[in-house]
């Protein structure tokens, strides 16, 4: 990197409203800093989690977007690049090799020396979903991170939309920008938002260079928080940098240009925001809140509240994606780059199964909560060589895959919730899993089906020599699946096969004939939720060690139904390849129930329960 990325600099960030424009103001008061506009570099120009700080991108677009932000502001500066002829002058003096980190601190340096200043500082919100890398590329720069109650972040959100009103310069914000602000705005996004940009910062406490200051504190001991920032930054305190006149303000007018500091954003809150919304972030920002100190109030979400965030969910989606989807992709991947970090960072590498301990968590993985589900988040062949190792030790394991539609099922038969939190090994199954630890703040790298497993499972077996057993399916099925598995794994013992249409007089004669087979994994395929439920009844007096419901398994195997080719498996559409093949029996499975599904989905992620409080118990039959 050239001389520019090593000279000082200041990031200021936050969850968005957490009054980092507020601390740039006060910090430009300064005689030696010079507070910026937001920028938004970064994850727009490169994304400095995955890419190197030499990375070439265009210079002269970059500067001239950045000019225009520093000119206008980040809304009125989207509508295009900037003619100032030291756009041209800059793009001449860079290294012909200069990367993305160089070519922005020489822009926000040569903004600083155009007020006569030495150091700028940055207020790009998000910038904490860089802050580590961008800490290793900028060996000078300082990192000062905002938190602030998220009641109040919510309800500044909730009417950010008006400020066009209250602006000194409503030209600032356009009709369409009013719009697209609205659109943006939905309680779980905020909450989501907060989450993240919360946790990340948190994972600095304690670096050298960041500082870490609530909103709250300094609105209420201004003069003593802003010496203590000066301290971390290593200038002196200058009394004119309390002198802060009231800007980007949700609440306060600034046509008036009102000046200091106001104890008013601190509860104003209480009358802006609803009691579900209120419980909704106690739901999805509790932890955190307590932890810095601020104390969640009793609330709980009505019915009603559920729904209509379910609902205005899907809306504001689909509005974000029309009308800004750059920004709505942006805070997507940083928002699932955090949660898988923190996945791994909460769950760790979990222990192998093996034969010489009694540990359920998978080797070559590790467990994330989904629905209250801990899902083994392994690799397809890891998962294999781990249910063998099972069977070749006599260790029990009771594995249940979990899918869109066992969770529909699950809402409404009780047996079957029990089935499946009682479990050993818990696989999450579809795309449908995947979007819904997402909502919950979680990410799962793998997809664990049945289908995709048995090969492996198969080859595993066949080389540890242990015996399968087969159950379910139609009469005829399961013996046309033996045939394939002799031809596919010659060396596989398949020591027991029969199919699911039998009555209750017959399960005594099969379960002994299953205990006398010597099998060391059993796969029932008889459905959601009978498998599971016929598992968990008569798991105690099966010799056999896994046990596990397969689904619809031999008839792929076999060649009844045949599968989605694999370029549609992997754009996660097998569903509609399935539902194509078979409409009539799988037309309330998807075409109902993956909607339902995602409702369901999202009131879990809300208020953390799978079924309604009032609903029946249901139970299968």
């Amino acid at each position: 990197m050239g001389h520019a990325a090593t000279e000082p600099m200041i990031f200021v960030t936050g969850a968005s409203r957490s009054g980092t424009t507020m601390v740039t103001t006060i910090l430009d008061k300064h005689s030696r800093i010079a507070g910026l506009r937001e920028m938004q570099f970064f994850g727009e120009f490169c994304d400095p989690r995955r890419d190197p700080p030499s990375r070439r991108i265009d210079a002269r677009d970059a500067i001239a977007t950045l000019f225009a932000r520093q000119e206008r502001g980040i809304l009125a500066g989207e509508r295009g690049r900037s003619s100032d002829p030291d756009v041209e002058r800059l793009v001449r003096e860079l290294p012909a090799e200069a990367g993305a980190a160089e070519i922005f601190a020489a822009t926000v340096a040569r903004f600083a020396a155009r007020a006569g200043k030495a150091v700028p500082c940055e207020q790009t919100p998000r910038n904490i979903y860089y802050a580590r890398a961008l800490l290793d590329w900028y060996p000078a720069a300082r990192f000062v991170h905002l938190f602030r109650d998220p009641r109040g972040v919510m309800a500044s959100q909730k009417f950010r939309w008006q400020r066009r009103s209250l602006m000194a310069d409503p030209s600032q914000m356009s009709r369409r920008q009013q719009i697209r602000t609205w659109v943006n705005y939905h309680p779980y996004t905020v909450a989501q938002l907060w989450n993240v940009a919360t946790g990340l910062a948190l994972e600095l406490e304690g670096h050298p260079r960041v500082h870490l200051l609530r909103l709250e504190d300094l609105l209420r001991e201004p003069e003593a928080r802003v010496r203590a920032l000066c301290e971390f930054l290593g200038v002196d305190f200058e009394p004119a940098m309390l002198d802060v006149e009231h800007v980007n303000s949700s609440y306060v007018s600034t046509r008036e240009a009102a000046r200091g500091f106001s104890l008013a954003p601190i509860d104003a809150w209480r009358s802006k925001l609803s009691t579900d919304e209120c419980a909704l972030i106690n739901r999805r920002c509790g932890r955190l809140m307590k932890r810095l100190g601020y104390q969640p109030e009793p609330a709980t979400l009505s019915r009603l509240g559920a729904v209509t965030f379910g609902g205005r969910y899907l809306l504001h989606l689909l509005g974000a994606a029309l009308v800004n989807p750059g920004r709505l992709w942006i805070q997507a991947r940083g928002v699932l780059a955090a949660a898988g970090g923190r996945s791994r960072a909460v769950q760790g590498t979990v222990a192998a199964a093996s034969p010489d301990s009694d540990s359920d968590e998978q080797n070559d993985g590790h467990l994330v909560r989904v629905f209250g589900l801990p899902c083994a988040d392994a690799p397809l062949p890891a998962a294999a060589r781990d249910l063998v190792a099972c069977a070749a030790a006599g260790r029990p394991r009771r594995v249940v895959f979990v899918n869109a539609h066992s969770m529909n099922v699950a809402a409404r038969d009780a047996r079957l919730r029990r089935a499946l939190h009682d479990a050993d090994v818990v696989y999450a199954d579809g795309v449908g899993m995947a979007i819904a630890a997402r909502l919950q703040g979680e990410r799962l790298r793998h997809n664990v089906n049945g289908t995709d497993l048995f090969p492996h499972l198969c080859r595993e077996a066949a080389a540890a020599g242990v015996p399968l057993a087969l159950l379910g399916a139609s009469p005829g099925v399961t013996e046309a699946c033996v045939r394939v598995l002799a031809e596919r794994h010659p060396s596989l013992d398949v020591a027991f096969a029969h199919h699911g249409y039998f009555d209750e007089s017959e399960t005594e004669r099969i379960v002994a004939a299953l205990n006398r087979s010597g099998a060391g994994i059993l796969l029932v395929a008889m459905g959601v939720p009978r498998q599971e439920i016929w598992i968990m009844e008569h798991a105690a007096r099966l010799e056999i060690p896994v046990l596990m419901g397969v689904g619809g398994l031999f008839d792929f195997v076999s060649g009844r139904v045949p599968r989605a080719p694999a370029a549609v498996r992997r754009l996660h559409l097998e569903w509609l390849f399935r539902l194509a093949m078979e409409p009539r029996r799988l037309f309330g499975r998807y075409v109902i129930g993956n909607p339902v599904f995602l409702t369901r989905a999202f009131r879990y992620a809300v208020t953390g329960q799978l079924t309604s409080p009032d609903s029946t118990e249901a139970t299968s039959r």
